[in-house]
């Protein structure tokens, strides 16, 4: 799934609007997108959160939901909420994480199979 086609195309939100610094590949699949140190981060879709910590990823959330799961990482901070609405302030923007070397957002999106 190409994220970038897939949020024009699905009418989904752009998490944070910044430039994306590091684009989809096959190693990298995802979009890395400059941000400053705590920009508001919304949710791209509806669905069900969680959250948790990764000591690569940071802090991390995931939003899914029956079509769509999308991954937030490297945030300073998490609203800790349990669902949410497309453009719903999920997080700030950070830096957490081993595999973090600047406050960026590392935005995945996948489809759902059930």
């Amino acid at each position: 799934m190409n994220i970038l086609t897939s949020l024009l195309s699905l009418n989904l939100m752009i998490p944070h609007p910044g430039i994306v610094i590091q684009g989809q590949t096959i190693k990298h699949n995802a979009i890395d997108i400059v941000c400053m140190e705590g920009d508001k981060i919304v949710a791209s879709h509806n669905g069900k959160m969680k959250y948790h910590y990764n000591r690569f990823m940071g802090n991390v959330v995931v939003i899914e939901n029956e079509s769509l799961r999308s991954s937030y990482s490297h945030l300073q901070s998490i609203n800790k909420l349990d669902e949410v609405e497309k453009g719903d302030i999920i997080g700030f923007c950070g830096s957490t994480g081993k595999w973090s070397n600047g406050p960026h957002l590392h935005f995945e999106l996948y489809e759902t199979t059930n």
